[in-house]
């Protein structure tokens, strides 16, 4: 059932009502878990997720096992317009129960961390340790890199700026068709395509009228979906730069793969995203167009300049591997679970 359950979270067609199903069914199947003292559990991921889940976690800890949650980020919290009614609700509601319960937590970053800390501490529990275990920069390897198909590669434009992430109103492609409106009236045809790479999302018709309206910018925004991760590196490798505009994120993985390819990334200031690129990356407003604008023409009228600022990229970019945060992550769980709270 387990890997039931997999195989539809990574299905385009799935429903909340189908995986409701299949997790009623492991549910109903599974052995119940018994820990005692000495014992530490940690949640990896989705803890408002499933039937009565935190009730069991708070089961655990009576039996005297210290419990953790590892969150991603806060953002159906901190930011509920990004999310549907449902999954804002269920969220916050979890989450009031999951601070009152948590023995310790993990992040995916210091600025969600923070954020945590800020939580717990106004519900009074200050006490309860977090630590943060940042992401890795590369893409994983499944089996072996392999090159990109001759077609695919000659199907790409000869130069284009390149955007990786789901397409919805948190990742703010919005402002990456304005700027582009704006380098084809300066540059015209000699203006780079954007290459915007990443799956439909909820909630984005606005946008796909707005890119329809403009004619994709006489055809130089080209959105792909369903590539290869050879497809994937081949057009890292060969992008002038990458942008990734996002108002919010707990990490922002495509920040620090595109510096594990060796180009730039010029990206938002908001919330972690600086974290994964430091001085390597030159930020903007992600509410600012006209910041926006002259942040990426910038990169695009001084070639000598971004040429230099490339070459650094790839001199003084250190990449964390996935082997790295593992080792990182068993780590913090051991050292946070050793300094928790008497109950």
């Amino acid at each position: 059932m387990a890997c039931e359950l997999v195989d539809a979270s990574n299905s385009d067609e799935v429903t909340m009502e189908h995986l409701g199903a299949i997790l009623g069914q492991i549910y109903g199947t599974a052995d119940t878990l018994k820990c005692g003292n000495g014992d530490f559990y940690l949640v990896l991921g989705a803890f408002w997720f499933g039937r009565g889940y935190l009730s069991r976690l708070n089961d655990l800890r009576k039996s005297g096992a210290l419990v953790g949650i590892n969150f991603f980020d806060l953002i159906p919290y901190t930011h509920p317009e990004y999310v549907d009614v449902a999954t804002q609700r269920d969220f916050t509601e979890k989450l009031e129960e999951a601070l009152a319960s948590i023995d310790y937590a993990c992040t995916n970053s210091t600025f969600v961390a923070n954020e945590l800390r800020a939580l717990l501490a106004s519900r009074g529990r200050e006490d309860v340790p977090v630590g943060a275990i940042p992401l890795a920069h590369d893409i994983p390897d499944a089996g072996g890199e392999q090159p990109a198909p001759e077609a695919f590669a000659r199907s790409i434009p000869k130069e284009y700026v390149l955007c990786v992430g789901t397409i919805e109103p948190r990742k703010n492609h919005a402002l990456l068709l304005e700027v582009w409106k704006r380098l084809y009236d300066r540059y015209g045809e000699k203006a780079p395509s954007l290459l915007i790479i990443g799956k439909w999302g909820w909630r984005i018709e606005s946008f796909r009228e707005s890119l329809a309206a403009a004619g994709n910018v006489h055809g130089k925004i080209v959105v792909l979906e369903g590539l290869s991760d050879s497809e994937l590196r081949y057009l890292y490798r060969h992008c002038l730069f990458t942008v990734f505009p996002s108002f919010a994120e707990g990490w922002g993985l495509p920040v620090g793969e595109s510096l594990y390819f060796g180009k730039p990334c010029l990206a938002s200031n908001s919330s972690s995203i600086p974290e994964v690129g430091g001085d390597l990356v030159r930020y903007f407003d992600p509410k600012n167009v006209d910041e926006a604008y002259r942040v990426i023409d910038a990169a695009l009228s001084d070639r000598e300049d971004l040429a230099i600022w490339t070459e650094d990229v790839r001199r003084r970019f250190k990449p964390r591997s996935w082997d790295q945060v593992t080792d990182d992550f068993m780590q913090n769980v051991f050292k946070l679970s050793a300094v928790t709270p008497a109950k």
